[in-house]
C-alpha cells in the first residue's frame, strides 16, 4: 500500500488510496455574436471549454493564456473572472491518481483567429456532447449572463 509520503517521493506513480487536489483554469471565450468557443476533445471526442491545470508558478490568468494560445491558437482580450467550480463534478480518476479540480473561470474575447479544430457556438445550440465536467463552467457562465439582464434592467 502506497502512502501519501511515497507519492510526494515519486509523484507519476499511482496512488489509489490518495485523493489530490489540483487548480486549473477554464475560459469561455466569445467572439462579436455572443457565440462561445468550444474545442474538441482528441480522447473523448466531447466538446470542452479552452482550460488546462495550473502549471507550477503561474498565475490562473496566466494558465488560461497560455492554454488557450497554445491549444487553439487563438489570442484573448482582457479576462474577467467568472466563478469558481469545484465539487463532485469536478473529480477525475486517470492512471490510478483520484483528483479533485478547482477550476477558476474567466470570461474573455477573441483578440484574434483560431485554428479549423475550434467552433464557436450561439448558446441555444451547443453540441450535445460536451463533457459532463464542463457543465458547471456553462451552468457559471449562463447564470452571470443571467445578472448582468437582471441589472441592466433595473
Amino acid at each position: 500500500m502506497k502512502t501519501v509520503l511515497d507519492y510526494v517521493r515519486k509523484p507519476h506513480t499511482t496512488a489509489s488510496d490518495h485523493k489530490q487536489s489540483r487548480p486549473g483554469t477554464s475560459v469561455v471565450v466569445t467572439d462579436d455574436s455572443g457565440r462561445v468557443l468550444l474545442i474538441r476533445c482528441h480522447r473523448s471526442g466531447g466538446w470542452r471549454f479552452p482550460g488546462a491545470p495550473r502549471e507550477a508558478g503561474e498565475s490562473f490568468e496566466e494558465t488560461v493564456r497560455r492554454e488557450v494560445e497554445d491549444t487553439a491558437e487563438v489570442a484573448l482580450g482582457e479576462l474577467e473572472l467568472l466563478g469558481v467550480c469545484s465539487g463532485p463534478d469536478y473529480f477525475h480518476v486517470g492512471s490510478g491518481d483520484q483528483v479533485f479540480t478547482v477550476t477558476a473561470v474567466y470570461t474573455a474575447r477573441m483578440a484574434g483567429r483560431g485554428r479549423a479544430e475550434l467552433a464557436f457556438f450561439p448558446l441555444n445550440e451547443l453540441p450535445l456532447d460536451i463533457l459532463p465536467g464542463e457543465r458547471s463552467v456553462l451552468a457559471t457562465y449562463v447564470t452571470s449572463l443571467n445578472r448582468q439582464d437582471y441589472s441592466s434592467a433595473a
